[in-house]
């Protein structure tokens, strides 16, 4: 005994492959915006570095994963020198470019193993897996020295020269 199926009519099956169609554009435009918004989630706005939350996670599990495989991990505290007086002196907007240029120049620095993240204010923080203590000093430093070397030119022709003050601590090995 052979089972039939029925018969198909050509516009059912363009229905069907309709549906199916609008179902998947559906399916990736959900997987999309829960992307997107998981980005939002961990991102600091101005500057596009992981936000406090995300670094406060990532530390615990860098801490974990540096206990479990006895490496080093390190961890700097950075914050930009007179900030207050950028704003005070040439406004928000100009603090906020401030801001952007330091974040800009710390996320091209490190390695793609670092997270680096907007603490808060013109504090920012730097996560260094597999570093000792020694080490981090001398990448901070470069990436101090970069930063300053980098003058952020405003529209009246004038120079602002950046300049931060970083705290280095680090677990033992």
């Amino acid at each position: 005994m052979t089972m039939r199926a029925g018969p198909y009519i050509p516009v059912d099956l363009f229905t069907r492959l309709i549906l199916l169609g609008i179902a998947t554009l559906l399916a990736v435009s959900i997987v999309r915006r829960a992307q997107r918004l998981l980005y939002l989630a961990s991102r600091d706005r101005l500057t596009g570095l992981f936000n406090r939350g995300h670094f406060d996670r990532a530390l615990v599990s860098a801490m974990d994963q540096a206990t479990r495989d006895k490496t080093p991990l390190a961890l700097a505290l950075i914050d930009v020198d007179h900030f207050k007086q950028v704003n005070d002196g040439h406004g928000h907007a100009v603090g906020d470019r401030v801001l952007e240029q330091v974040a800009d120049l710390m996320g091209r620095s490190m390695r793609r193993t670092d997270i680096v993240a907007r603490y808060g204010g013109e504090e920012f923080v730097i996560l260094l897996p597999n570093t000792t203590r020694e080490a981090a000093f001398h990448r901070i430093e470069a990436l101090r020295r970069e930063i300053s070397d980098f003058p952020l030119r405003m529209d009246d022709g004038r120079v602002l020269r950046i300049d931060f003050s970083a705290g280095v601590a680090a677990t033992q090995a």
